[in-house]
């Protein structure tokens, strides 16, 4: 185990899981399609982007943590806290009517 590992709360820890569930599903989903002859030269450093949300239907990620009783008022502090470790990185991407979402 490392010690950034060691060092994350049990909340982290399940953030990190979910989000890399999620990143395995895009690259194994990307993987089919190309199989069959749908290959998208989108470079990794965009489609491995994970949309958090809010949005709807919700997205992957976050009915991960929903269905783990991990979505509450202190979700936005935990990407963040999480990211000023760096281990992960966070941006705001504006939807159809501006409104800024969350993408991990």
């Amino acid at each position: 185990m490392s010690d950034e590992w060691a060092e994350l709360n049990d909340r982290q820890r399940a953030y990190l899981r979910a989000l890399y569930d999620c990143d395995q599903a895009t690259e194994a989903m990307r993987r089919e399609r190309a199989a069959r002859g749908a290959y998208d030269r989108t470079s990794a450093s965009e489609w491995r982007w994970q949309m958090y949300g809010p949005v709807a239907p919700p997205s992957a990620l976050y009915t991960a943590l929903l269905s783990a009783r991990l979505v509450d008022p202190g979700t936005g502090a935990t990407w963040h806290a999480m990211e000023d470790r760096g281990l992960v990185r966070c941006r705001s991407v504006p939807d159809a009517l501006g409104v800024p979402l969350l993408e991990v």
